[in-house]
């Protein structure tokens, strides 16, 4: 039975190796010039700029008062 055992953890493990070395292959730093564009011409996004600009304008407005 150990010896069964044995074997099957000494092949997992060398399983568990492979994988690693095919997952750490495989990352790469993130490529920010992928996201360019993914906003072109959504009027969701458009909305959250908008909403976004004039919070900040009422929060210098408000500062100076």
């Amino acid at each position: 039975m150990s010896d069964t055992l044995e074997r099957r953890v000494e092949a997992l493990e060398a399983e568990l190796r492979e994988l690693k070395t095919e997952v750490r292959a495989k990352k790469r730093p993130p490529d920010w010039t992928k996201t360019i564009g993914w906003a072109k011409d959504d009027p969701l996004y458009e909305e959250a700029m908008r909403l976004g600009r004039a919070y900040r304008e009422k929060q210098r407005r408000d500062a100076g008062s």
